[in-house]
């Protein structure tokens, strides 16, 4: 009954569907927490609250930090200026309080990465209005006065791109009272180096997505302790990370404390820790020996794999001992893809991992879905498209390897086999003769990596950022099944293996540039790095 639907939830629901508002969205989700908070508490639900949804009131400066809300921040900040007296005093006492508001709501598991980040936007938009006040109040004195803040220099390291998780680290450290100096990605280790001199670091921090980037942490490490900054606690984590890995190839290399830490979540208590002059030696000791046991266990567990691996005598296995049919369309193949045609191929869970978005937290999963499918629907009506390239071609299998026979002759790929039962190798699924094999590398391309760096609003960067990430592994669901349904073999349902470099199956990232010459990455914009990322970051191969 339409009658039943009072006008401010009309209202909220028609700015929704016809778009009349960027905020539409949350207002309904709003009305929607709000009702249901007070279906809980008295056991009916309220059909006409009184109070306006957050985004329409407004707020005070302190709690629009809190509620990352920014309408009508302007008339905010002059309301904080007139009670205040002085940018400064705005920024410390609304400003400052709103975000250790957030940083406590944070560390309580209260507050959710996604609001932080949207707070941290808000801080940031807030920062720059106040500025042109704030140089008319600084005297040069206090404008050169040291910062008491930690510092953390911040880096992805040489040969890698990937940022995401590095940018989500430095809005948590700034949360919580660090100052970051972010050199951004593909850092050589001299540079890192010297912004650590340079910048006085309290502490390093390296970031890194692919496999190579351990060695280059390692190299990092090195080159810290011949410039004599041991001292410094260096900070590692990214996808390839982990505590073993960092205990067992990293730490033995740096005569100073390394710390892996598993997400951005985990490192701000950490940091704390060890820029304490109080906590500071008990927490590097811990750390210490947790490490050492970590070593120890890792050397008993490698000596008990090898007895293994030596007693069992076990034949090979051969997944494909016969060809599919030819393909028809061997070759080189262009496809493009619409956004908006992979939001249903979209791994949600895996995207919200990259927010550290836990299960319990519905209400803003269900904002933070909602406001990545908008984003994804402006992409697609801007005409953005994601690209890849196909190569199909002949192929057989030569003992672990695959032969890829190209235009300037063959290619040698090679696979490894397991060590433990089925002792299967990727080059099992290639017959021995008369095969085929594809190859294709899908990318979000370079526009929407210039929208990403140009937007200046936080959130909505890493918002893009990590839609980008979904969209193009969605994408190589949908290239593996155009592939085989349409080029190799048409009218059968799709099946075969989709391995991909750089993971447990091919873990040796420099067969990105064993397979360059045969898929021409440049032909779709994309250009590998010296340790086999790839460029732009949103790109798969």
């Amino acid at each position: 009954d339409p009658s039943a639907v009072d006008d401010e939830l009309r209202q909220a629901i028609d700015d929704l569907i016809f778009a009349r508002h960027p905020d539409a969205a949350f207002r309904l989700l709003d009305i929607g927490n709000r009702r249901m908070e007070a279906k809980f508490a008295e056991g009916t639900p309220s059909p006409k609250p009184a109070a306006q949804p957050e985004s329409n009131r407004q707020l005070s400066l302190d709690a629009m930090i809190v509620k990352g809300i920014n309408t009508n921040i302007n008339q905010a900040i002059q309301s904080a200026l007139a009670e205040e007296g002085s940018a400064m005093a705005v920024i410390k006492n609304r400003l400052m309080a709103g975000m250790n508001r957030v940083g406590e709501a944070f560390d309580k598991g209260t507050m959710f990465l996604p609001q932080v980040v949207r707070s941290a936007s808000v801080m940031k938009e807030a920062i720059a209005i106040l500025t042109p006040r704030l140089e008319e109040e600084t005297s040069a004195s206090t404008a050169d006065s040291p910062s008491t803040s930690a510092r953390v220099v911040l880096a992805t390291v040489k040969g890698d791109v990937h940022d995401i998780g590095k940018n989500i680290v430095a809005v948590v450290l700034r949360c919580s009272g660090f100052e970051v100096i972010d050199l951004g990605v593909m850092v050589p280790a001299e540079d890192i180096v010297k912004a650590s001199e340079d910048h006085k670091a309290d502490i390093v921090a390296l970031s890194g997505l692919i496999t190579p980037s351990l060695s280059e942490m390692i190299n990092v490490a090195r080159e810290l302790d011949h410039a004599g900054l041991s001292r410094i606690p260096l900070f590692v984590g990214g996808a390839t990370t982990s505590a073993v890995h960092t205990a067992v190839k990293i730490a033995p290399e740096y005569s100073g404390t390394v710390i892996h830490t598993r997400d951005a979540a985990a490192m701000p208590d950490v940091a704390a820790a060890v820029t304490d002059p109080d906590l500071r030696q008990s927490a590097l000791a811990a750390i210490a020996e947790a490490q050492a046991k970590t070593r120890a266990e890792y050397a008993e567990r490698q000596t008990t794999k090898s007895q293994i691996v030596a007693s069992a005598n076990l034949p090979e296995p051969r997944v494909a001992d016969s060809p599919l049919n030819a393909p028809p369309q061997p070759g080189s193949h262009t496809i493009s893809l619409d956004p908006a045609e992979l939001i249903d191929l979209i791994n949600w869970p895996q995207f919200f991992l990259t927010w550290q978005l836990p299960a319990e937290a519905v209400n803003e999963r269900a904002r933070l879905k909602t406001d990545a499918i908008e984003s994804i629907n402006r992409l697609s009506a801007d005409g953005r498209r994601l690209t890849a390239r196909v190569v199909i071609l002949p192929a057989y299998r030569r003992g672990d390897d695959i032969i890829v026979a190209g235009p300037e002759g063959e290619t040698i790929i090679p696979t490894l086999r397991r060590t433990t039962p089925p002792l299967t190798a990727v080059a099992d699924f290639v017959a021995p003769a008369s095969d085929h094999i594809a190859l294709f590398a899908v990318t979000a391309g370079l526009e929407i990596a210039a929208l990403i760096e140009s937007t200046t609003d936080q959130y909505q960067s890493l918002l893009l950022q990590a839609v980008a990430d979904r969209l193009v592994e969605a994408a190589t669901d949908r290239i593996h099944t155009l592939v085989y349904e349409s080029l190799w073999q048409p009218g059968s349902p799709s099946r075969g293996i989709r391995p991909a470099i750089g993971y447990p199956s091919l873990p040796d990232q420099s067969l990105v540039e064993v397979v360059a010459p045969l898929l021409r990455y440049d032909q779709i914009g994309v250009t590998p790095t010296e340790n086999g990322a790839l460029f732009p970051t949103a790109t798969t191969s």
